[in-house]
């Protein structure tokens, strides 16, 4: 079903790019692309303090593991949706694998077999 999604895209590539660590109900959603990297407080600063002036600081601040996930898709309704965390950057944008991933996802939402997977009663 998901197969379009991938067409031209490696089995694995590289993006340096913004994560976020946030909360994936993976139980809603059918994970298509999994981070390697390491989703836990450590690696991450907070929000908040940044937006308090305090860029790059943990002070006070923890978070439960986040999910690696990092593009999933579900139904909305009769719609499909794909969701992608990545895409926040120049160097993302310029990277060829981002673009063919971006592609291949519009590609697959706006087609006949994405739009009758939605439609289908779970």
């Amino acid at each position: 079903m998901f197969e379009p999604i991938f067409e031209g895209v490696p089995d694995t590539f590289t993006l340096t790019d913004e994560l976020y660590l946030s909360q994936v109900f993976e139980e809603d959603v059918i994970p298509l692309l999994r981070s390697d990297f390491d989703f836990s407080a450590q690696n991450f600063f907070s929000a908040k303090r940044a937006v308090e002036g305090k860029m790059f600081s943990q002070e006070n601040w923890s978070h439960p593991k986040g999910s690696n996930v990092v593009a999933w898709a579900k139904k909305v309704r009769n719609s499909p949706l794909v969701y992608l965390q990545f895409g926040d950057g120049p160097s993302t944008y310029s990277d060829p694998n981002f673009r063919r991933l971006i592609h291949n996802c519009l590609k697959w939402v706006s087609g006949d077999a994405a739009k009758k997977w939605a439609s289908e009663a779970d």
